[in-house]
């Protein structure tokens, strides 16, 4: 269960460092740079609660309760790069940098058929993002 708390500290970690991005992003492309950062956090709030009801609550034979929101906060806090307010193509780097060590937690995992499709869905998210940071030109 470890590794599945872990998962989701990664998630909350690439959740609020996107929003942050989405917030602090200049130049002008800065509307591009704002919905790509939503484009990477929005699907991963449905994909934490799936990964508790699932991963978690849903283990077999008896589940296991999360961890409690501030626990999953200040795990995820240790994850997460600085902001850095005033370089987006560093912040960018950055949430790549946070989502492949995300991406290399997950191929530890094992679980479940289940978890498998849970986790599967979230690796395919996060290897897409990945694929569109790799043709942004962070220079």
């Amino acid at each position: 269960m470890e590794r599945t708390h872990k998962l989701i500290a990664y998630l909350k970690a690439i959740y609020d460092y996107a929003k942050e991005i989405h917030y602090t992003c200049h130049g002008g492309d800065f509307y591009s740079k704002h919905i790509f950062a939503d484009l990477i956090s929005d699907p991963i709030y449905e994909q934490i609660d799936k990964v508790k009801e699932i991963c978690l609550l849903g283990h077999l034979p008896e589940g296991e309760r999360p961890l409690d929101e501030a626990e999953y906060s200040a795990i995820s806090k240790t994850l997460m790069p600085e902001i850095n307010k005033n370089n987006d193509a560093q912040n960018f780097k950055n949430i790549q940098s946070l989502i492949i060590d995300a991406l290399n937690h997950i191929e530890k995992m094992n679980g479940y058929k289940g978890e498998e499709n849970v986790i599967g869905a979230i690796a395919e998210h996060l290897q897409q993002m990945n694929g569109l940071l790799n043709l942004e030109n962070f220079k």
